[in-house]
């Protein structure tokens, strides 16, 4: 990941390169997808999840720092997702759509269609979303 200094003169990591070149950093791409009323997670190839926004958290509610410890995928209700995901991890190019069960924090059970789309990054550890 390429580092640039933001508009305080402090560094920042650029997550992706649009396909305008325009640069974007982490925290104003994060700050988009919270703003986004549809549940997003980034996964990045060599470390897992690195980000869930607002509303995948609210829906299913984990904070994005339980998304990220993957500790909510020991649950054997969770094992069809955590397949998915390493599955993905693994794929240069991931399949699309997939429907999959999830047990939420309070212990209901949420069927959820995920769309996984790669995200253009000038890292070759590349960024995936799934919505």
């Amino acid at each position: 990941m390429n580092n640039i200094q933001n508009d305080s003169g402090k560094n920042t990591q650029i997550i992706f390169k649009s396909p305008d070149g325009i640069l974007v950093d982490c925290n104003s791409f994060y700050t988009v997808i919270d703003l986004m009323s549809v549940g997003i997670i980034l996964i990045r190839r060599s470390v897992g999840i690195v980000y869930a926004n607002k509303y995948a958290s609210a829906m299913c509610g984990y904070s994005n720092e339980e998304f990220k410890s993957s500790a909510w995928l020991d649950d054997p209700d969770n094992s069809d997702i955590k397949k998915l995901l390493i599955h993905i991890c693994k794929k240069d190019n991931p399949d699309n759509n997939h429907t999959v069960c999830l047990r939420k924090k309070n212990g209901n059970i949420l069927w959820i269609s995920l769309n996984c789309q790669p995200v253009p990054s000038e890292n070759t550890d590349d960024l995936i979303q799934l919505i």
